[in-house]
């Protein structure tokens, strides 16, 4: 059965979809049920006309990285994309997080020119813990990571995130300057200027996953500027 964003979607009406989707609300498994369907439509949407199936790919990176397909629990290997400062799991146990480990393990050895994605692997906790498959999971990563051109997700590199990191502290000096001017004078500016520069954990990092989850629902239909 379709979710009432899915519906939306399949009559043309995107703008009342985001709507919806912005304001979705419900609780248990109903809410969890349209939460996947409306997951899956905005990958269907983002890959619409590209051929766009990773599933044999991926089971065949599998194998190149661990010689079998069965799961590995070593969680201790991450590619150097990765910040292992930050893998959060929102309470998997340890077969999710060895299937989180495996899924950015891959996508690492199929993308070695994507240099640093902080976001990837708590994004890809979220997934798992919804309990999108593995395969759905991949073609998810990889659709984020190389969208198509109307709309963007991941920063790539060291310098992209840097940049991420330091928009939020311009825009907190001009509409709040004397919340900023605050914390400077309690925890000094250095202090500060961490607290500004370390933002994308407070939603990854800090957040209850059923607030998360809102977070992701608008962040995979439209992009990093939800953030």
């Amino acid at each position: 059965m379709a979710s009432g964003f899915c519906k939306l979607i399949d009559e043309g009406k995107e703008k009342e979809a985001k709507q919806g989707l912005r304001g979705s609300t419900g609780t248990g498994a109903t809410l969890e049920q349209d939460r996947s369907l409306n997951w899956k439509k905005i990958l269907e949407i983002r890959t619409a006309g590209s051929q766009f199936s990773s599933s044999s790919l991926y089971w065949d990176t599998v194998q190149t990285c661990y010689g079998s397909t069965t799961l590995s629990m070593d969680n201790t290997r991450l590619p150097s994309c990765v910040d292992t400062n930050h893998c959060p799991s929102y309470g998997l146990d340890q077969i999710g997080k060895a299937t989180v480990n495996r899924l950015v393990t891959v996508f690492g050895y199929n993308s070695p020119e994507v240099s640093y994605v902080p976001l990837l692997y708590p994004i890809t906790s979220v997934f798992i813990k919804q309990g999108i498959s593995e395969e759905d999971s991949y073609s998810y990563i990889t659709m984020i990571v190389s969208p198509p051109a109307s709309i963007s997700y991941f920063t790539l590199s060291t310098s992209g995130w840097d940049i991420l990191c330091f928009a939020l502290q311009p825009l907190a000096q001009k509409y709040v300057k004397g919340s900023v001017a605050f914390l400077e004078s309690e925890f000094g500016q250095e202090d500060s200027d961490f607290f500004f520069q370390s933002w994308p954990w407070w939603i990854f990092g800090n957040l209850e996953l059923r607030f998360l989850n809102r977070v992701m629902d608008c962040y995979l239909y439209e992009g990093h500027k939800v953030h």
